[in-house]
């Protein structure tokens, strides 16, 4: 009788946590969410490197179950910073990301799958649509997810959450419009991104017996 009242207790103190899930804020310090960029080129020494920094958006996270979790992200490819002089205005043109037209990147995050724990990690594959340069792509991206309990404290002195993502992302130029076909003896036409994100919620979740729902 005890454990069952304990259990439905549980149910009426957390509907929020355990129906709604969590809401993750990205828009976070610049410094804590960045693009890395990679492209193989027959200048320079051959590699074209550069980033993009910030993100904003929100992702609703169910803990009981991530496969549902939801959310857009979005980034200003305005921003896009290219470490070779020539590149940098270059990559602004209408030829290549037309950043003046399409100034905004987006990614809407669709689900969660193949989720495997090892330790306070979460290894799992990631999929929704990617919006670049007007043109949207459903993708896959394998991922890494750390879940830290009541750690936003250490980085903005507020109550909550933190939730770190990391990916890499490849994609094919001319599947998006960038200068499809063009410079290809110059540019390689498969770039890399390696992503790492980081969001806020303003709650801490509960402890419950989940493996989400450990100490870190």
């Amino acid at each position: 009788m005890l454990r069952l009242f304990e259990k439905s207790l549980l149910w009426l103190l957390l509907p929020t946590t355990s129906l709604l899930g969590m809401t993750f804020d990205f828009r976070t310090p610049d410094s804590f969410n960045a693009l890395k960029i990679s492209v193989v080129t027959s200048f320079g020494s051959g590699e074209l490197k550069g980033e993009l920094r910030g993100a904003r958006g929100k992702l609703e996270l169910n803990p009981l179950n991530l496969a549902a979790s939801r959310g857009t992200l979005f980034f200003d490819a305005r921003g896009i910073r290219l470490f070779y002089p020539k590149s940098q205005v270059d990559v602004h043109t209408s030829t290549w990301l037309d950043t003046n037209r399409f100034p905004h990147i987006s990614f809407k995050l669709n689900g969660i799958r193949k989720i495997r724990w090892r330790g306070q990690e979460i290894n799992c594959e990631i999929f929704g649509v990617l919006t670049l340069k007007g043109r949207s792509k459903e993708i896959l991206l394998p991922a890494k997810i750390r879940y830290s309990r009541a750690e936003r404290r250490a980085l903005d002195g507020r109550v909550g959450d933190l939730i770190k993502v990391e990916t890499e992302l490849s994609i094919l130029r001319g599947e998006f419009g960038i200068n499809p076909g063009g410079m290809l003896d110059q540019v390689a036409n498969e770039i890399s991104v390696g992503i790492t994100l980081l969001g806020r919620s303003d709650r801490v979740r509960p402890l419950l017996p989940s493996k989400l729902f450990r100490n870190p």
